[in-house]
């Protein structure tokens, strides 16, 4: 349950941080002698803020998809025993395979 508490505190931290405008220009100019060289990165707010939206769902998402995948494989191997098993995400990706243990 603490673990739980943590990711969503975690979560609620990293999308309070997230906001920001649409592009964000920054200048760095040097002068030597008499020239001034400058540069400008101009970064896509957009973009980062669809990667800050992906990180916030790996901190909440993963665990829970974890704790669906390990519940569904004991309730599978309950009815199952000593029965291969293979997890399937919706995406077709096998998550986890392995063999049911055996009852005594």
């Amino acid at each position: 349950m603490r673990t739980l508490r943590a990711t969503y505190i975690a979560a609620f931290l990293l999308l309070s941080v997230v906001a920001s405008p649409q592009q964000k220009t920054e200048t760095t100019c040097h002068k030597t002698n008499d020239d001034i060289d400058c540069t400008s990165t101009t970064t896509d707010a957009a973009a980062q803020q669809k990667a800050n939206h992906e990180a916030a769902d790996n901190i909440v998402g993963k665990p829970i998809m974890a704790w669906r995948v390990n519940r569904g494989i004991k309730k599978y191997c309950k009815q199952h025993p000593g029965e291969p098993f293979h997890w399937t995400m919706p995406d077709g990706t096998v998550a986890r395979r392995g063999v049911c243990p055996a009852k005594n």
